[in-house]
């Protein structure tokens, strides 16, 4: 079993009832085990509209956002790392270092 989940997200990914299913699957899972075991990734912006309950609360933790900025690239894979690694809480929400 990994340890992780990694879920990309898109708007392709938010209109795939299959890419849904296994969200819904990865919350339980978190649920069941008492920690953190989603990384989320905003890949591309989404209407709001297509933010469910379930993606709402896995948001509200914590979530990395992909950025074309080459040093907000740097930050987004040394925490992705860095997560992956040693797991923990992604504290910083966005790739500008706030």
């Amino acid at each position: 079993m990994s340890r992780f989940i990694v879920l990309v997200l898109s708007p392709d990914f938010l209109a795939s009832n299959w890419c849904l299913l296994e969200m819904h699957l990865a919350r339980s899972r978190a649920t069941s085990e008492g920690h953190d075991v989603i990384v989320p990734i905003i890949l591309h912006e989404f209407p709001v509209a297509q933010v469910t309950r379930t993606l709402e609360a896995i948001l509200s933790r914590s979530y990395l956002e992909w950025t074309d900025d080459r040093q907000g690239q740097t930050l987004f894979w040394d925490k992705l790392i860095t997560k992956l690694k040693h797991g923990g809480n992604i504290r910083v929400l966005d790739n500008t270092g706030v």
